[in-house]
């Protein structure tokens, strides 16, 4: 599989507790076909991964999907996850963008010292942590916005409670 796609399609499918004998079929394709897609040995077309993203509930897959066509360098930075299925497939980019900084940048600096030779590598793993600090950004936002909602559906339960009015 190539360094890329880390099987993020199967991370979906696995997140939104589904089979892959029930999205094969879902999706309209053999088993083995899905797995060739999940195991990067065959390219995804758009249609199914449209598809795939409504079964998975997760718009992200299409984003990253898109992200690593030429069209991505054209599509926005942050997106704010609006379902569960997004705010955990912006978690895995976020871990998987970290852990390749990480070991990235400790190559770089192992001899505690930058040579120019070592730069490229080191705008690589910058890059790749500013990808991590926006998916952690997206899922920041996603958790701030339950957060509030939840206060305030419990603000509005407390304020219309009948016995609270006689307290």
């Amino acid at each position: 599989m190539s360094e890329n796609s880390k099987n993020y399609y199967k991370m979906c499918r696995d997140n939104a507790g589904i089979i892959q004998e029930y999205a094969a079929g879902a999706l309209g394709v053999s088993i083995r076909t899905l797995s060739d897609y999940e195991n990067d040995k065959a390219p995804v077309p758009d249609d199914i991964v449209y598809r795939m993203c409504e079964i998975y509930d997760t718009k992200f897959l299409a984003l990253w999907h898109l992200k690593k066509s030429k069209l991505g360098r054209f599509l926005p930075e942050i997106y704010e996850p609006d379902s569960l299925g997004d705010m955990m497939f912006s978690l895995a980019l976020a871990k998987d963008a970290t852990d390749e900084s990480y070991t990235a940048i400790r190559e770089v600096y192992r001899d505690r010292m930058l040579t120019e030779a070592e730069i490229p590598q080191l705008k690589a793993a910058l890059a790749k942590a500013k990808e991590a600090n926006t998916n952690l950004t997206a899922i920041i936002m996603y958790a701030e916005t339950n957060i509030k909602e939840l206060n305030e559906n419990e603000d509005w339960q407390i304020s219309d409670c009948p016995l609270h009015k006689h307290m």
